[in-house]
């Protein structure tokens, strides 16, 4: 049998943000939805002029107009706009976690698959663009533009003890597993049978990292450790036991509304999340306002049931009343596979 080195192998970029205004993010450009449909993904469109103003900024779409036309009778245009635009400024807020779930996946997908081929490219990180590591499990990302800024916490559990305990070392370093981590690739060489040659990555190490467990080769494997290339495409991290638990706060100003709030998933299987991308977004604390003309936006009792189903999609509704001004309502947005809502609006009894 001969041994004779190869070339190298894979290369794996990730470049992430939780902002819908990104370009790496899943979700839809700007801009907010028809009152019937915000669509799948795509840039819900918007009409200027007194009929449909632009919703979240300077008003709300007139299909909503005359969903409270019961209410606002003798109210000009821009008096019916201004007393919705709270409910542009949710809807738009809202989209942001499309692209927060999204990253959550990407983030989990480098894990689960990018650090095995972090080790056999000779890569020392391979920590997303955009995530900064805090210690103790905890990675946060953020963005910010003109009219919204996104904070998001994610932290790192293992729970081998009965208790999620956070990991308290970088995930995405390779001395994480490996310390002095170097691969070679290899053409192991049968001599009675040359077809069946084998390409084999070997990676040698001078000391095992405090996480090497979670490569599935045990506490302390020999050096090198081998692997078959063509079985790197699937070999990812043994992390039946870790657990992700996200926080994402939003904060949108546009015009003279303002909605913040602050969700939180988990804590979830790493795998389960790799394999599903499905993300339960559950309410921790949410306010709107529209100080101009004095309103406040409250949730129904579990008026909060939004899930991330992947891709650009989310699923579930939301049930809020807005109080104050000249006429109160109450709206609910529906979310079927979508980015954004459907809207349907009713006077308040």
């Amino acid at each position: 049998m001969r041994i004779a080195p190869v070339g190298g192998l894979l290369v794996a970029v990730w470049f992430l943000g939780c902002s819908s205004s990104s370009s790496n993010t899943t979700s839809g450009g700007g801009g907010t939805s028809s009152t019937t449909n915000g669509g799948s993904g795509g840039t819900p469109s918007t009409t200027s002029g007194s009929t449909m103003g632009e919703a979240g900024a300077g008003g709300a779409p007139a299909t909503l107009e005359s969903q409270v036309s019961a209410c606002s009778e003798g109210l000009s245009d821009a008096e019916i706009e201004a007393n919705l635009e709270l409910v542009g400024s949710l809807d738009q807020s809202v989209h942001e976690l499309v692209a927060c779930g999204g990253l959550t996946v990407r983030v989990v997908a480098a894990l689960v698959r990018g650090v095995i081929e972090m080790l056999a490219n000779n890569d020392d990180d391979i920590t997303p663009d955009g995530l900064v590591f805090e210690g103790e499990g905890s990675y946060r990302s953020g963005a910010s533009d003109a009219n919204q800024d996104t904070d998001m916490l994610l932290v790192f559990s293992d729970t081998s003890s009965g208790e999620p305990v956070p990991i308290p070392d970088d995930v995405f370093l390779a001395s994480t597993y490996l310390v002095g981590a170097r691969a070679e690739t290899v053409v192991v060489v049968d001599d009675d049978n040359p077809l069946n040659s084998t390409v084999v990555v070997e990676i040698s190490f001078d000391a095992v990292g405090p996480q090497v467990e979670l490569l599935g080769f045990g506490a302390e494997p020999e050096s090198p450790i081998r692997i078959e290339s063509s079985e790197l495409d699937e070999l990812g991290l043994d992390i039946d036991d870790v657990v992700l638990e996200t926080e994402v706060t939003v904060v949108d100003d546009r015009g003279d509304s303002s909605v913040s709030y602050d969700v939180a998933t988990g804590p979830d299987p790493v795998l389960d999340i790799f394999d599903s991308s499905r993300l339960d977004y559950r309410i921790l604390e949410v306010s709107g306002s529209n100080t101009p003309v004095e309103q406040d936006l409250t949730l129904a009792d579990n008026g909060w049931q939004i899930e991330f189903a992947g891709g650009n999609q989310l699923v579930g509704s939301i049930e809020f009343s807005v109080n104050g001004d000249a006429f109160d309502y109450d709206g609910r947005f529906t979310y079927d596979s979508t980015s954004y809502a459907e809207i349907e609006l009713s006077c308040s009894e």
